[in-house]
């Protein structure tokens, strides 16, 4: 029985991604970026954006999802974005401000750092795995809308899942 749960599980994860409906709302934060500017839900509740998670010194998966989510910063000037560090140790404001030049941050893209138990917290309250280990964390990438809404939550290495949030954004950025 537990191998056709996770057998259907597996085939759900896919299709947790559609702009037609929500997945909850986007549990309360206040975080400080590395220009030490108040983001939080409240500011970012009439914008679109997107939440991922990362550490700058991940030699692999986050320099490649970061460099995707650059991408969308030059097609979709009006969204804003934020990476939130799950290495809060070692991500100190300045190696965060060194991590965010290489990916060509706008001023629309907030690269965050808090204690540990603060983001882990907030990545179970929407629903997704923590780990003492920063190499073990989520390739999410989550879009909300302007009513704090969870409209999808893309998988930032698979390239269906990555199509699907541009096409997402461009249908969620037109209303």
């Amino acid at each position: 029985m537990r191998k056709y749960t996770i057998l259907l599980l597996l085939f759900l994860i896919p299709i947790y991604n559609t702009s037609s409906q929500s997945f909850g709302e986007i549990p309360n934060y206040n975080l400080k970026d590395i220009n030490n500017n108040e983001i939080s839900d409240d500011i970012l509740s009439s914008n679109v954006y997107l939440i991922n998670f990362f550490f700058s010194s991940c030699p692999k998966i986050c320099p490649i999802i970061n460099g995707k989510i650059s991408t969308l910063t030059r097609k979709f000037e009006k969204l804003k974005i934020i990476s939130i560090s799950i290495d809060p140790k070692r991500d100190t404001i300045e190696a965060l401000k060194s991590y965010s030049k290489r990916f060509n941050a706008n001023k629309n893209w907030h690269f965050v750092t808090e204690k540990k138990d603060i983001i882990n917290n907030f990545i179970q309250k929407i629903n997704l795995a923590t780990s003492k280990d920063p190499e073990n964390h989520s390739t999410r990438i989550i879009l909300v809308n302007k009513n704090k809404e969870i409209k999808g939550m893309y998988r930032g290495l698979d390239i269906e899942d990555f199509k699907k949030l541009e096409t997402d954004l461009n249908k969620i950025l037109k209303n």
